[in-house]
Formats: structure tokens, sequence, C-alpha cells
């Protein structure tokens, strides 16, 4: 849980900017709900496999390459539309920390 707090916190500060005022948004890019949903199982894997697997942090990508394509698919999103909605929402602070309230309010859920 303390990496997931980790990644949560890096990510947060990772945004730059942010948007006073509603926007449209772009093709590919995932709404808040869709985007936490995806972001709280992809968080959920890692942490199953960081206590399950003895693996080395470094090697994550490798180890779970198979898991985030699955999960990708099962989520029906792109790694471009991934790529995509990553991109805009480091770039839209509010947005960025409402996907990120739900994210913690998922995992909190689920514990």
């Amino acid at each position: 849980m303390k990496r997931i707090r980790l990644i949560v916190a890096i990510l947060l500060m990772a945004s730059v900017t942010g948007c006073k005022h509603a926007e449209k948004l772009p093709e590919g890019v995932l709404t808040v709900e869709a985007y936490a949903d995806l972001l709280t199982d992809l968080y959920l894997a890692e942490g199953y496999f960081s206590v399950t697997s003895d693996f080395q942090y470094k090697n994550l990508g490798a180890d779970m390459a198979g898991t985030y394509d699955t999960l990708l698919a099962q989520h029906n999103v792109t790694q471009e539309s991934l790529t995509a909605t990553a991109n805009y929402y480091l770039n839209h602070r509010e947005q960025n920390e409402a996907v990120f309230s739900l994210v913690m309010a998922q995992l909190e859920e689920r514990q």
C-alpha cells in the first residue's frame, strides 16, 4: 500500500498546470472515471506482483507486460489512448486530482 501511495504522490506532484473551466476531452482520452478504474486495476496488479512473486522492482515492466496488456484489453484501452490520457491529465491538475481521489477511494474500498 505504501508503494501505491508513493506512486500517487509522484503523479500528483508531476501535475504541472490546472484548468479552471470544463473542457471537452480530446479524442482517445479516457474520462476521469474510466481512467481511475484502469489505474486502480493496474495498481492492484502491481501490488499483487510485489507480494506474491520474487521479482525485483526494476524488472516490473518485463514481469507485468502481459498483465498490463490484459488489463488494457479488459478496459478496451489501447496503449496510445493510455499515453494520451496520462499526458492529458498530467497537464490538467484539477482533473488529475479528481482521478487520484477516485483511485484512492476505490483502493480503500477494496481493502
